[in-house]
């Protein structure tokens, strides 16, 4: 029950969790604590004028001859004819903002270190999405600068420089395994006729016409090289002697077969082969290019569309 005019015996006391003893208790405004202060009365006039109110005053500890400063809010519930009113020291609350600040430190520390984690994560991921896109712009770059380097612009097969790395390649592995390549160097013959009678833009669609037959007759692991002009060198890594003259036979004849049309004349063009393996005496690649060449002259002199060992 409140009186709103103040007063002694203005509002009983029906509930103090640590006062148990005081509950039932009537209350004056005239009440003073120890710093002459009238909590009920400022409490009272707060609540009237406002509904609620915060102020201070000085109490004893719980449980104590403490007194010291203490910080209350009370509100009205003027339906009930109720004020309810809680509070806390200040040096308690002191107590608490110290623990409430060291805990927030811990989790301001834990947000920083996941944001830190967070950022070292993306910035570890990014630098790894770099490294790869450097990987593979590298890689791309130096396949298609290989590809510059390495091909013939006419033919679109190898040139002369890769054909030397790759036979070396062959050498150096034969050294290693005993495994043999055939080494072929093919001729066009007559090339120079061809040019002379139907034009250099003609011999150019015969070197490219053969250079597409013998990719489509050869095998997936054999390596096709223009040596220059119209000679090209095959590299079969692991043919065996027994099945060369089966392999060149299907070459020879395929070329042969293809007919050539230039201003209402039609005509044929040939190759000639000179083959040869590496021996154990070689002391490098060189040494079986020249006895193809030799076999490749003694085709020649057969009378052309031939293969020689």
């Amino acid at each position: 029950m409140v009186l709103y005019d103040g007063g002694d015996n203005y509002a009983i006391r029906r509930v103090h969790p640590n006062l148990i003893d005081t509950e039932g208790m009537l209350l004056s405004t005239n009440m003073t604590d120890i710093k002459g202060n009238y909590p009920y009365l400022t409490e009272l006039e707060g609540v009237k004028k406002e509904g609620e109110i915060f102020y201070q005053y000085y109490f004893k500890k719980n449980n104590s001859d403490v007194i010291s400063e203490k910080v209350t809010y009370a509100k009205l519930y003027k339906e009930y004819n109720w004020i309810i009113a809680m509070g806390v020291h200040l040096d308690d609350v002191q107590a608490y903002v110290d623990i409430t600040a060291k805990e927030s430190e811990q989790v301001i520390l834990k947000m920083v270190t996941h944001i830190v984690l967070w950022i070292l994560g993306i910035f570890i991921c990014g630098l790894i999405f770099l490294t790869l896109l450097e990987k593979w712009y590298y890689k791309n770059s130096h396949k298609k600068l290989k590809e510059e380097i390495y091909m013939d612009p006419l033919t679109k097969v190898y040139n002369r420089r890769a054909a030397t790395d790759y036979i070396n390649l062959a050498f150096k592995n034969f050294k290693k395994t005993a495994l043999s390549s055939a080494i072929i160097i093919i001729d066009v013959d007559d090339f120079k006729k061809v040019n002379d009678t139907y034009g250099h833009d003609q011999g150019d669609i015969v070197l490219i016409n053969i250079t597409e037959m013998l990719n489509k007759h050869i095998r997936s692991t054999d390596i096709l090289c223009r040596w220059g002009g119209e000679e090209f060198l095959l590299i079969c890594e692991g043919l065996k002697i027994d099945d060369v003259v089966q392999f060149t036979n299907t070459l020879l004849d395929t070329v042969a077969q293809v007919e050539y049309k230039c201003n209402e004349q039609k005509y044929h063009t040939t190759i000639s082969m000179g083959v040869s393996y590496f021996e154990n005496s070689d002391k490098d690649s060189s040494y079986s290019i020249k006895r193809a060449d030799i076999a490749l002259y003694n085709a020649k002199k057969q009378g052309k569309n031939k293969a020689c060992m």
